[in-house]
């Protein structure tokens, strides 16, 4: 299968993977000098990028180990097949502290107080692609549904004890 990949700006960096690698990396393309988020701040990340892949697939955003490890978590993440906008990445800095991911180098900021820097050019996420799996749906009654055998049943948080 192909998946393409277009630049919807001209210094968006195409995204890559080696062949082990089960993401492809997705970096920020933005004309300012940094994006700030403030503590526990979202926000939309251009990339610069659009794609299209076959049918009966979709393109999952997930978080890289590196952004990971300094708090830098993606929120929603599906791109559907037929979606062929720029790739926006909802990013979310779960520190108490700002977080800049900056062009700039970091004592070029111009911030007093403590931060987390993430320089433009690493890559601030990543896509798998997963296929999607046939299913056929039907309506029961709940009380049916409840019949199902199931080793949890309605039982919610915490029931099955694991540590």
């Amino acid at each position: 299968m192909k998946i393409y990949f277009a630049k919807t700006k001209l210094d968006a960096i195409v995204p890559s993977k080696r062949k082990e690698d089960a993401g492809y990396d997705f970096y920020a393309c933005f004309e300012d000098d940094y994006i700030r988020l403030e503590p526990f701040e979202v926000k939309l990340v251009p990339t610069g990028i659009a794609c299209a892949f076959k049918k009966g697939y979709y393109l999952q955003i997930e978080e890289r180990s590196s952004t990971g490890k300094i708090n830098l978590k993606k929120n929603a993440g599906i791109i559907d097949s037929g979606y062929r906008g720029e790739i926006m990445i909802e990013i979310f800095n779960a520190n108490p502290i700002p977080m800049f991911i900056s062009k700039l180098e970091k004592d070029k900021i111009n911030c007093k107080d403590k931060f987390i820097f993430h320089q433009y050019g690493k890559a601030i996420a990543q896509g798998i692609i997963h296929k999607i799996p046939r299913t056929r749906t039907k309506e029961i009654s709940y009380e049916k549904l409840k019949e199902i055998s199931s080793f949890r049943g309605i039982n919610g948080f915490g029931s099955t004890n694991k540590k």
